[in-house]
């Protein structure tokens, strides 16, 4: 760039000013003062053309005395812009830029053409007969690269897939053979053959069996165990769950924490701590609970236990089936000690006879055959098909007798019966006694019907009501009444109070201590009348009776 192009500085505008001086009007005579001279001759003239002709000296004297005149112009508007010049060359190429962003997949292409078979590769050594059957193999193996998934695969189709132990196609327990998934490669101890193995810390030293989960134990052949710290031990069996133990041929749990099935074919369904130890026992659901027989059966409750053939404990807590086909099913700390005994439910019931049955309450028995008793407290049949059918503190102590509700009931002879009140008795055969409070049938078939303290000491005699009455001859009533006693055959009293019939076939009607000692005498509403004849009769002439009612006195 030349003189002009450059920005002026103060210096430079004041030597263009020279020169512009010195060159107006194409030549400026100018006198050039040579050194320090002081004469007073006049100087020399020369013609200057340049600024370069100046001695330095005199440029910068002459610079300082323009200076001192030359005030800087102000800026002039901008010009307008000047044409475009030239394009200049091309510069050097630059750095490359970082690399951008993928763009968007394309569309797939079409297939290309097939090329040209290439030559056959080398074998590697392998006889044609390896060749050849590596690509029978491969003919039935495919790999997709998209597959399960969406995940590499490869996919063998139109085959089998054979695992052996041995070469020989013997079977040999050595650790080899098996299918192994995931990485089982920590724990545990790996010599079995021809297993499938799936996961963790498994140890196998059988043969022929199905480990799936984590640390589990499986010895013997054909065991199938599922889930996390099982033992099988034996074979054919089966597992499930969590720290479950089968150690018996075709012994199976398949379910729950910490059960044991320890005898052939013993079975566990699930629950907590229960043990099978029967031959094909079961136990299912519960905590603790015991199969300890064969074919016994355990299903739920808390520490039920089923030790004897056959027996079954179906819920409750503490109960015990002991007897050959026993059952409890349900309440706490029952015995069904005999065989076909039963428990249904309540607490501490025990059925110690056999076929016998407790369908609950509370610390009830029946000890003897078929006996049985249906609820209440502290009741108890004990003879053959003796029942208490409730009550408290009831017992049908004879063959096939019964007491069927209230307290301290007692049905003592065979086909006796008790049906309801207080303290009765019915200690004859076939005697009853219904309702009402200290009641007694002593006779055979006889009968006391409610009331109070009444008696029945013959056979088929009967007593309906009242108090403190006395039947003591065969067939013989009393109806009601107060202290009556009937001591005649077929004698009847009805009512009244202190009456007594002595002969047979006597009947008194209501009154007061009337007696008849003959035979088929008859009293109405007398006191202190006594016939003693054959079918005598007496209406009101009674010694006791008033003098009114002695006026309308009638004997026949």
């Amino acid at each position: 760039m030349g003189f002009l192009g450059r920005r002026a500085g103060y210096a430079n505008v004041v030597l263009t000013v020279v020169l512009v001086f010195l060159m107006s009007g194409g030549a400026l005579a100018a006198t050039h003062v040579l050194g320090a001279s002081t004469a007073k001759k006049p100087a020399p003239k020369y013609l200057i053309t340049s600024v370069s002709e100046i001695s330095p000296s005199v440029l910068k004297e002459i610079e300082a005395k323009v200076a001192g005149k030359v005030v800087p112009a102000k800026e002039g508007p901008a010009g307008k812009e000047g044409a475009p010049g030239k394009e200049g060359a091309t510069g050097k190429e630059g750095a490359p830029g970082k690399e951008g962003a993928p763009g968007k997949e394309g569309k797939e292409g079409g297939p290309g053409k097939e090329g040209k078979e290439g030559k056959e590769g080398g074998t590697n050594g392998l006889t044609g007969t390896e060749v050849a059957t590596l690509k029978s193999i491969l003919q039935h193996t495919e790999y997709v690269s998209n597959g399960a998934d969406e995940k590499p695969t490869i996919v063998f189709s139109g085959l089998n897939l054979q695992l052996l132990s041995d070469v020989g196609r013997e079977e040999a327990v050595n650790g080899e053979g098996n299918l192994i998934i995931g990485c089982d490669c920590t724990g545990g101890t790996h010599t079995g053959s021809e297993d499938v193995v799936i996961g963790s810390d498994q140890t196998y030293t059988g043969s022929g069996s199905i480990i799936a989960g984590s640390q589990n134990t499986v010895g013997g052949e054909f065991n199938a165990v599922f889930g996390e710290r099982n033992t099988a031990t034996s074979s054919g069996d089966f597992l499930a769950g969590l720290d479950n133990q089968a150690s018996a041929e075709e012994a199976d749990v398949s379910g729950g924490l910490e059960n044991k099935a320890t005898a052939y074919a013993a079975s566990i369904a699930g629950g907590y701590e229960n043990t099978a130890s029967g031959t094909e026992s079961f136990a299912a659901g519960g905590k603790e609970d015991l199969a300890s027989s064969p074919f016994a059966t355990a299903t739920g409750g808390l520490k039920n236990t089923a030790s004897s053939t056959y027996a079954a404990v179906s819920g409750g807590k503490d109960n015990q089936a002991k007897a050959v086909e026993s059952s409890v099913s349900g309440g706490a700390e029952n015995e069904a000690s005999s065989e076909a005994a039963s428990v249904t439910g309540g607490e501490k019931n025990v059925a110690s006879g056999f076929t016998s049955s407790i369908s609950g309450g509370y610390s009830n028995s029946a000890t003897k055959l078929q006996s049985s008793v249906s609820g209440g407290a502290h009741n108890v049949a004990s003879n053959n098909s003796a029942s208490v059918s409730g009550g408290l503190e009831n017992a049908a102590e004879g063959v096939e007798a019964s007491v069927s509700g209230g307290k301290g009931n007692k049905a003592t002879a065979t086909a006796a019966s008790v049906s309801g009140g207080v303290s009765n008795v019915a200690t004859g055969p076939y005697a009853s006694v219904t309702g009402g409070g200290k009641n007694s049938a002593l006779g055979e078939a006889s009968a006391v019907d409610g009331g109070l303290e009444n008696e029945t000491f013959s056979t088929r005699a009967w007593s309906a009501g009242g108090h403190s009455n006395t039947a003591e001859s065969e067939d013989g009533v009393i109806l009601g009444g107060i202290e009556d006693r009937g001591f005649g055959t077929r004698s009847t009293i009805v009512g009244g109070r202190k009456d007594k019939t002595e002969g047979d076939f006597d009947t008194l009607f209501g009154g007061v201590e009337n007696g008849a000692t003959g035979y088929f005498d008859e009293i109405y509403g007398e006191e202190k009348e006594n016939l003693s004849g054959t079918e005598d009769f007496s209406y009101g002439c009674g010694l006791g009776g008033s003098s009114e009612a002695r006026y309308f006195c009638y004997r026949g």
